[in-house]
């Protein structure tokens, strides 16, 4: 009996996180559909576009004077 207690208190805390994570997709889903600057977003951060005019500054990273220079993978 305290064995499938505990399963059943395990599954309930699954099922609550799995329908958090289904609200928060549908809502996501919801926005790339009917909202214009979430689609905006998503095409800047993920696939680094651009609108005509802008400018792009790609800054690197400079190892300070005196620091060991970076190791190779």
């Amino acid at each position: 009996m305290l064995r499938v207690r505990r399963q059943h208190t395990e599954l309930a805390a699954t099922l609550a996180k799995d329908r958090a994570v289904n609200a928060r997709l549908a809502e996501q889903a919801r926005r790339l559909k009917d909202d214009p600057a979430a689609i905006e977003d998503v095409a800047r951060r993920e696939l680094g576009l651009i609108k005509p005019g802008e400018k792009v500054f790609i800054i690197k990273d400079v190892p300070a004077p005196g620091a060991d220079p970076p190791k190779k993978r």
